[in-house]
């Protein structure tokens, strides 16, 4: 239903900020192709039926799933917000390492969280087989490789200079979020 509703939220867009139509229809496109079978629903498809535990089909998982989501969003606020090609190839490598970085914490949390916290049973994904950041790295291992997302996504926001700083206290957020 939120998916939708996203459609249905850029589609009605009114114009009073004098956004075109093609960006608005761009939007629509992006976020298209981010939740269907080259983006989330691909990445689910994967994650359902993989028979490989490695670190590439993990990383292809997350990009295409939570990852290809928080990647639209930022390309269509981009679009939307009259952002160039070059602004949004930033955008695009922030919100790739953050997708990436969010769910090494959420695969941290599972080991490290608590269960009222982060709404199931603590080590849920090991029990459940689930192929993890933590299960393949370790979770030093993942930590490390969680800050080192966060600070690349930090990283690609330098070109834009002070109005790059919301995106980057969001990424620093999520670093140390609990749930």
């Amino acid at each position: 239903a939120l998916l939708n509703k996203s459609f249905e939220t850029i589609f009605n867009i009114k114009n009073d900020k004098n956004i075109s139509p093609e960006k608005i229809l761009e939007a629509g496109r992006v976020l298209a192709y981010a939740s269907g079978s080259e983006g989330m629903v691909g990445g689910q498809i994967v994650d359902l039926h993989h028979d490989k535990n490695n670190l590439e089909i993990l990383e292809y998982i997350h990009l295409h799933k939570t990852g290809a989501l928080i990647n639209a969003s930022c390309k269509v606020g981009g679009i939307l917000g009259g952002a160039d090609n070059e602004e949004l190839s930033y955008l695009d490598e922030f919100s790739k390492n953050l997708g990436l970085a969010f769910q090494v914490k959420d695969d941290i949390l599972d080991i490290e969280g608590k269960n009222e916290e982060i709404g199931k049973p603590r080590g849920s994904d090991v029990e459940n087989k689930k192929l993890t950041y933590v299960t393949l790295l370790g979770i030093e291992k993942a930590k490390e490789l969680e800050k080192e997302l966060t600070e690349k996504s930090i990283s690609s926001l330098d070109y834009f200079g002070s109005k790059g700083d919301c995106l980057k206290n969001l990424a620093n957020t999520l670093l140390l979020r609990k749930n």
